[in-house]
């Protein structure tokens, strides 16, 4: 309350409405003025302030969180998988049939035939629940698990990659995925 200026002893309940009319003011309006104006000077300098008030809903975009919903294609379009084995090789038929799971995963989530959302899967590989608007700084990744080291998709949000494990059926792959997702709540989130 010393920082809003606000403080004094107060008897009254006019006096204590009057400081918290005060401290709202302070803490919605004058904390961040400074920041505000900043930003203004930015916009102004590049005239985008003018193009912003011009044309609002082309901007809005850059400047507002979208609300379309996730893809399964979104979510494929997003991992690169491009480390492969040797063309021949037993390893490159599991990484293969791997990726062809994944697919049907992501398709089968989509669907609600699982209770992972596309959401969760995001949030799993990466931290975020969204794809942000000016995409990722690391491009996401998808790896295929060495035979053998886990039953379970592994993820490294910092990095975003996402490991998938191999298995034989899709019902295994499928009913491995929901767990491991489901079993890693969220990055942050509670």
């Amino acid at each position: 309350m010393d920082d809003a200026g606000c403080y004094k002893p107060s008897a009254t309940l006019r006096d204590q409405t009057m400081i918290a009319e005060n401290l709202l003011h302070f803490y919605v309006i004058d904390r961040v003025r400074s920041a505000y104006e900043s930003f203004l000077t930015g916009l102004n300098s590049l005239d985008l302030h003018k193009a912003i008030q011009l044309q609002p809903l082309l901007f809005r975009e850059c400047f507002v969180k979208g609300v379309n919903a996730l893809t399964s294609q979104d979510i494929e379009r997003l991992f690169v998988h491009d480390e492969l084995s040797p063309e021949g090789s037993n390893r490159r038929m599991d990484e293969l049939r791997t990726i062809g799971y994944w697919r049907d995963y992501l398709i089968d989530v989509e669907e609600k035939q699982s209770a992972v959302t596309l959401c969760g899967i995001l949030t799993f590989a990466t931290g975020m629940d969204t794809i942000p608007v000016t995409g990722f700084d690391i491009t996401p990744k998808l790896e295929i698990l060495p035979t053998l080291q886990s039953a379970f998709p592994l993820a490294h949000t910092c990095a975003c990659i996402m490991k998938l494990p191999i298995h034989n059926t899709y019902e295994e792959f499928k009913d491995k995925m929901d767990v491991g997702i489901l079993s890693a709540p969220g990055f942050g989130f509670v």
